[in-house]
């Protein structure tokens, strides 16, 4: 009972605020110069891993996150469709994501901080990386792009007063979506799908 007492505590009165690296922050959209509109296929894949140690993945619920930002990034393009069956796709984007961080994040600094009740400050940092291949109906890779950005969430009690002026979920979800944007940002300016030819 107290544990869980100690738990709604926490969540009761600590907040959090998240920061990112930014590289890709409010990139541009684009649209792909394809001659026609083309279907285009997700095949989405995730790792986890802590000290690059890889760790078991048991919520799907993550993968279909990610994938439904890589999804409202290109229902943004007016000349490409979305499809869920590789036989009716002129194009896949085979990404590969890997959220990498560390044992002082996943550990340490949490166990620090719950013992503190939040007085002494979580500290989680993680880096994002999208690998994206991009096949066509072949399966011949055209190209292949890769997109990294680091997060990093820091929370204590303190921090309660900043919780009208930040979303560090909303920061999450921006950041997914830039990195789906920068990654087709870079398939547009190379060419990729249509071999280099503009």
């Amino acid at each position: 009972m107290n544990r869980i007492l100690v738990i709604a505590l926490m969540a009761l009165v600590s907040n959090c605020i998240s920061f990112r690296s930014g590289e890709y922050k409010g990139v541009e959209k684009v649209n792909f110069n394809t001659p026609k509109k083309s279907a285009i296929k997700i095949n989405l894949t995730y790792e986890y891993k802590v000290d690059d140690a890889k760790e078991p993945v048991l919520n799907q619920a993550i993968i279909d996150n990610w994938t439904k930002h890589g999804e409202d990034a290109l229902k943004e393009m007016p000349n490409v469709t979305l499809t869920r069956e590789d036989l009716l796709a002129d194009y896949i984007f085979d990404v590969k994501v890997t959220e990498s961080t560390d044992s002082l994040s996943t550990t340490v600094s949490p166990f620090l901080a719950g013992l503190t009740l939040m007085v002494i400050p979580s500290y989680t940092a993680a880096e994002n990386t999208l690998e994206t291949s991009v096949k066509n109906k072949k399966g011949t890779v055209l190209g292949k792009v890769v997109k990294k950005e680091k997060i990093t969430f820091i929370g204590q009690i303190l921090l309660l007063f900043a919780l009208p002026f930040t979303s560090p979920i909303q920061n999450v979800n921006d950041q997914k979506a830039d990195l789906f944007k920068a990654t087709y940002k870079e398939i547009h300016e190379n060419n990729i799908l249509t071999g280099g030819k503009k």
